[in-house]
């Protein structure tokens, strides 16, 4: 991301984003969240002034720059989307196998303890 975007990394201490800089943690964040469907919402480009740009909708500001900046910004985030979205789709349906696989244990495990004789007589359930 800071290689393709260009952009010094976000300032930490700065709380006035005035230089152009890039939250590349954030928005591979960002990328992440929006492969494995955790979150929906778009990033919005806002001009604070003609000649510098934010990035928001993510956890805060993301990026600012001025427009042309933050355009290649988003080109590189459409370009990782599309490219990890195969990685992505094959980790979602190993998760999907390992919760099948988990709830399949988990009623074994139930069958177990249900279908266990009990050594003496139990009070709590008179059928026994």
């Amino acid at each position: 991301m800071l290689a393709e975007s260009k952009l010094e990394p976000f300032p930490v201490t700065v709380t006035q984003h005035t230089i152009p800089s890039v939250d590349h943690y954030k928005l591979a964040l960002f990328v992440y969240s929006r492969l494995f469907g955790l979150f929906q919402r778009s990033l919005v480009k806002n001009g604070r002034n003609p000649a510098l740009f934010e990035l928001v909708g993510f956890e805060g500001t993301s990026a600012t720059g001025s427009e042309e900046q933050l355009q290649s910004v988003i080109s590189v985030l459409d370009d990782l989307i599309l490219t990890e979205k195969n990685i992505a789709e094959r980790l979602r349906a190993e998760a999907r196998a390992l919760e099948q696989s988990l709830w399949s244990l988990c009623s074994e495990i139930h069958y177990a303890i249900a279908s266990r004789r009990l050594r003496k007589r139990c009070d709590l359930v008179t059928f026994i």
